[in-house]
């Protein structure tokens, strides 16, 4: 599935208001790594997903040209690391943590396995759904799981803290 349709059928564009206080999810399609390090220059985004497809220790992205370039994730890293606001990073991609021995933010949310579009959607429909509703993230990540399990979607999590 194209990650278009990912974000499509996520429904990110939402603005919830809890309490007095507006969660807004202002999610692109960063599909070159540049326009994701440029979209971060905001400083105020506390969570970096990325969705899409991954390999044992990179992320595809792709050129100007739209084709495929795997990103190593040691630049994610990097990336994370210089951009200090980032608390928490899901890689919704397959295999994309796999060889992760230690959390790249304060909470670190991937994939170990393949996983299909259907429960890589789902996973992040709860998660945005307990982040919404004021939730912790190690408490919405529990919520996406949860969410899996009802309609029997098998999600390959591996979940590391710092």
């Amino acid at each position: 599935m194209h990650v278009t349709e990912r974000f499509r059928r996520v429904n990110f564009g939402r603005l919830e208001i809890q309490d007095g206080i507006a969660y807004r999810s202002n999610f692109g399609t960063q599909r070159q790594s540049d326009d994701l390090r440029h979209a971060l220059f905001d400083d105020t985004y506390q969570i970096l997903h990325f969705s899409g497809h991954g390999g044992f220790n990179t992320l595809l992205f792709e050129n100007e040209r739209s084709n495929a370039v795997k990103s190593p994730l040691e630049a994610i890293v990097s990336l994370i690391d210089h951009h200090p606001s980032i608390r928490c990073v899901i890689l919704n991609a397959c295999n994309s943590v796999a060889a992760l021995g230690q959390a790249i933010a304060d909470l670190a949310i991937g994939v170990d396995q393949t996983i299909d579009d259907d429960a890589a959607i789902q996973l992040a429909q709860g998660f945005y759904d307990g982040d919404a509703a004021g939730k912790s993230y190690e408490f919405a990540i529990e919520e996406g799981r949860i969410s899996c399990v009802a309609k029997k979607l098998i999600v390959p999590l591996k979940v590391l803290t710092r």
